[in-house]
Parts: C-alpha cells; structure tokens; sequence
C-alpha cells in the first residue's frame, strides 16, 4: 500500500491518495477495490498510523459491514491483540462481539417512546462464572458451549 500526497508542494491542501494491492491483484486506487477489500486497506492504514502514533481509544464504526466472516474473525483476533488500547466497536456482527469484554445494547423502549441501554460485561462474567484467578479472562471461544449454559447467570437476573 502507498500514501501519496496529491499536491507534494502543497500537501496540507491537496490531500492524499491511497493506493492498496491486495493478495493477487494488481497495484491500483482504492476506489477500484471491492467494499471488503477497501475496509480491510483502511483498516490496515488505520492500525499502521495507530503504531506510530499511539491513542488509547479507537472507535470503529460498522468497520465490518462489507467483510465476510474469515475476516471478520480476523479482525477481531488482531483487535484482541491491543492490550493497550480500548476499542468501541459497532458492530452487527457476531465474529466480532462474541471477543468483547464489555457489549452495549441500545433498544427501543415503547411505552416510554424512548431507547433503553443495557450492558453486559462479559469478562467479569466468565472470570466469576468459571472462578478464575488472574488478570486476563478467558475468551468466549475458549469456553465449552455446554458450559456456558450450565455456569452463565441470566443475563436478566442482574
């Protein structure tokens, strides 16, 4: 990928043109990229500035809309690998979510003709569920759906 200012004497004014080649496609703008394949360039210039320059939180919005689920679940392990960093994400999508520590809700709310906003912290839930010590709690894929069931408390009995 390239990051080419479009006026080099003026580069503030110009802006920038972004140039991507995905795995077996030829060098071209990203405004020939499929939707997928132009979320995960953004994606990938997103984290490289996020390297230089540290910030300790980064809200992706929808940022998985046109991935398919291969890369949806890649992005969630490589945003699980950001220890130093929290990242808010809104997502629709399970492959995602399923890795938070933390999942917000916003519903309607009919009677009162307004949202309703729930949350449910999912770490302090495996962490108490399964009796664990330590810092980091286990993922959700790392634990056996049967006993989720079994240890889980309601998520309405809170």
């Amino acid at each position: 990928a390239s990051l080419v200012a479009v006026d080099a004497d003026e580069p503030y004014l110009g802006g920038l043109s972004f140039h991507a080649t995905p795995p077996s496609k030829r060098f071209c703008d990203i405004s020939q990229l499929s939707g997928g394949e132009r979320s995960l360039a953004s994606l990938s210039l997103l984290f490289a500035l996020h390297d230089a320059h540290r910030a300790p939180v980064l809200l992706l919005d929808e940022v998985d809309a046109n991935l398919d689920a291969t890369n949806v679940h890649q992005l969630a392990t490589f945003a699980a690998t950001r220890a130093d960093t929290q990242i808010v994400a809104v997502t629709h999508k399970e492959a995602l979510y399923v890795e938070a520590a933390l999942l917000v809700g916003v519903t309607k709310d009919l009677p009162k003709a307004s949202s309703a906003i729930f949350t449910l912290d999912l770490a302090h839930r495996f962490h108490t569920a399964l009796n664990l010590s330590g810092d980091a709690p286990p993922r959700r894929q790392d634990l056996d759906k049967d006993d989720d069931d079994a240890h889980m408390p309601d998520a309405g009995a809170e």
